[in-house]
């Protein structure tokens, strides 16, 4: 064996396992976990030399996190229930497009989780903009701040519902995944 092989193979032999383990409890069976896993180390083995030595585990990580997403998106995972779920890149814009767009239905939909995860005040602004629709000019008397800094709440506000949504949604099709084992 060369010096790149024993490296290689000593590499193999400290991650393999926990790899796998990641691998595994991301996907439906035990075969697809090695499978990925495989390809990993295949990826390893062709990128090794441009791998700093220190960043090797988190390589791995990031390699496999990839390898997971290709996997779901070239898959239809099916349900004991019957229930598709189609991981495409048609279902990755379409998850992109629904959390970048906030419509008055999403957010009556998750109205109770996103209230429970508000300030006071960011409550406040939320009842007024998103249900009682009222505009710039009206907060910016009705709080005595600038146009700009209404606009900056209301900004950070929709950015902080989007992400929770994404997270909500997240977490839905982690248990529809779940389910699908």
């Amino acid at each position: 064996m060369d010096d790149r092989s024993i490296k290689l193979s000593k590499i193999a032999a400290a991650y393999y396992d926990e790899i796998y383990k990641y691998c595994r409890r991301r996907v439906r069976t035990d075969d697809d976990a090695y499978d990925l896993t495989q390809e990993i180390f295949l990826a390893l083995s062709g990128s090794f030399e441009k791998i700093n030595a220190e960043s090797i585990r988190k390589w791995l990580y990031v390699t496999a996190h990839n390898k997971i997403v290709d996997y779901y998106k070239s898959r239809k995972i099916e349900t004991d229930n019957r229930i598709f779920i189609d991981i495409s890149d048609d279902t990755v814009k379409l998850f992109e497009d629904f959390t970048e767009n906030i419509e008055e239905n999403e957010l009556h939909k998750f109205k109770d989780e996103i209230e429970k995860s508000l300030t006071e005040d960011e409550y406040s602004l939320y009842r007024s903009v998103f249900f009682e629709k009222k505009r710039v000019a009206a907060l910016v008397s009705e709080l005595n701040i600038t146009e700009t800094a209404a606009r900056k709440r209301i900004s950070r506000l929709s950015n902080k519902i989007r992400k929770l949504i994404k997270a909500l949604l997240y977490s839905a099709i982690c248990l529809l995944t779940r389910i699908c084992r």
